[in-house]
């Protein structure tokens, strides 16, 4: 009996400081990865039958496959791809001058949580409202979409929390619920979609990435003490975040001065990146 405790007191010991980041994470990106399977199913479906007032049954045959192919495929490389291009390097610029100048990490993990909550919220929306544009929800998504931020954020976050002896296992937890989450919505996608439809699904997702909002707001550390800085509120946190001043001087990272090698690691990294996104995504 002893033992049995003792053993599980260790365990508890081990996996009691990733209590406050880890499962909340891991909710985040399930709930990223499975919405963004279903996105797809759902801008062919909307564009295919625009004449009806309610979500259609799966099983019944598209009037107008080829416009929806090409609408989905005019989506993904156009629109939505700028407008996630765009976003996504302001916020990244923005959190990196937030960071250096607040050294606080917290405020970049869970904005972009807040803001998928919201975008997952319009998908609920565009599901139960069957007769909306289906632009609205690109555009919203567009605008929303900052799931590279919160890799990259909590990719930080973790190194800044973490010991050296540490750091490698937070860092590969954090690449195995990547992996899992996307073996795991892979599978079930197409399960929940049948089964439940449309709106069900998006809501499950809202309540998953609603679940780690309200966990990461509520029990994530940050990576400074109240006394090494002053206590901001939100209000002030997101007037130096979009502070055009910050952005301005936050561009000069882009410029910076570093060795010739640095940049072609950097360069081949980024190419190496987007071929294998490319892939997976088509």
């Amino acid at each position: 009996m002893r033992t049995a405790r003792r053993a599980s007191t260790s365990i508890t010991a081990i996996f009691k400081p990733y209590i406050s980041f880890e499962p909340a994470y891991a909710l985040f990106l399930l709930s990223h990865k499975l919405s963004e399977l279903v996105r797809t199913n759902l801008y062919l479906q909307k564009k295919c039958r625009r004449q009806m007032n309610f979500e259609p049954d799966l099983e019944t045959p598209c009037d107008d496959e080829r416009g929806g192919i090409d609408f989905v495929a005019s989506v993904n490389s156009k629109s939505l791809f700028v407008a996630n291009l765009t976003a996504t390097a302001l916020v990244v610029v923005l959190a990196a001058k937030c960071d250096k100048s607040k050294g606080s990490r917290k405020f970049s993990i869970l904005l972009p949580v807040v803001l998928r909550t919201i975008q997952l919220v319009s998908m609920c929306l565009q599901s139960y409202f069957w007769k909306w544009s289906v632009w609205f929800a690109a555009l919203n998504e567009g605008s929303c979409n900052f799931g590279i931020v919160f890799g990259v954020g909590s990719m930080v976050y973790v190194c800044s929390i973490s010991t050296n002896e540490e750091r490698i296992f937070r860092m590969t937890l954090l690449h195995v619920l990547d992996i899992s989450a996307t073996i795991i919505s892979s599978g079930s996608s197409g399960f929940l979609l049948r089964k439940f439809g449309f709106l069900n699904t998006y809501i499950l997702c809202t309540i998953f990435s609603s679940v780690s909002m309200i966990h990461l707001a509520l029990f994530l550390k940050d990576t400074v003490t109240e006394s090494q800085q002053e206590k901001r509120g939100w209000a002030k946190s997101l007037i130096e975040f979009f502070n055009p001043r910050s952005l301005i001087e936050a561009f000069e990272l882009f410029f910076k001065k570093r060795k010739r090698n640095d940049r072609i690691v950097i360069c081949i990294l980024s190419l190496i990146s987007i071929l294998a996104w490319s892939t997976y995504l088509g």
